[in-house]
């Protein structure tokens, strides 16, 4: 996607960095500019994840489906701090900062970047399913009605939920896909 070493996006480690005790540590980026420090970054040799969300946007009356950061101005890079040098990752194009505990770089909890790229497509995007229940409040994350609030009405096998959207002043029944809704207070 970003014409950079892939392994971010497919999911690889490098060899050598699971050798040494190599842990994820977060990555503050200045504002839409986590593309640019994931290449400079990588162009240094480290290993970046840039996890993405689908979402649909509307400009100029279309609708456009993008790919935006799931942690905007944040990305993930692995290292070791005992053998990389990770203070050139503050000088990195794009970088704020390394984010820190004191001096040194706090590490993301073990696992959860790992579980991250593990929910993630060919493509770096997260695809996983919520858990939802008939009644829950839902956002439409995709399609026409992206970005509307409705209550999650019932799921079919077939992949489809039909949801009660406020339209008009009315709720209406929309059918949509499974995966172009999320829970209201977990999307971003």
């Amino acid at each position: 996607m970003l014409g950079v070493k892939d392994s971010w996006a497919a999911g690889a480690e490098a060899p050598d960095a699971a050798e040494c005790g190599a842990r994820w540590y977060a990555v503050q980026c200045q504002p839409h500019r986590e593309r640019i420090a994931v290449s400079h970054l990588a162009n240094q040799d480290f290993e970046v994840f840039l996890p993405w969300r689908r979402k649909t946007r509307r400009h100029a009356r279309k609708l456009e489906t993008i790919s935006v950061p799931f942690f905007p101005g944040y990305l993930f890079v692995r290292l070791d701090p005992t053998r990389n040098r990770w203070r050139s990752v503050n000088g990195t194009f794009g970088v704020v900062r390394l984010v820190c505990l004191g001096d040194k770089p706090s590490p993301a909890p073990v696992g959860v970047v790992e579980a991250l790229k593990a929910c993630c497509n060919d493509d770096g995007s997260l695809a996983w399913l919520a858990d939802l229940v008939p009644g829950q409040k839902v956002r439409v994350i995709a399609g026409p009605f992206a970005e509307l609030i409705g209550e999650l009405e019932s799921m079919s096998d077939s992949g489809r939920v039909r949801v009660l959207l406020e339209i008009m002043g009315g709720r209406t029944p929309v059918f949509l896909p499974h995966g172009s809704i999320a829970p209201a207070a977990s999307v971003l």
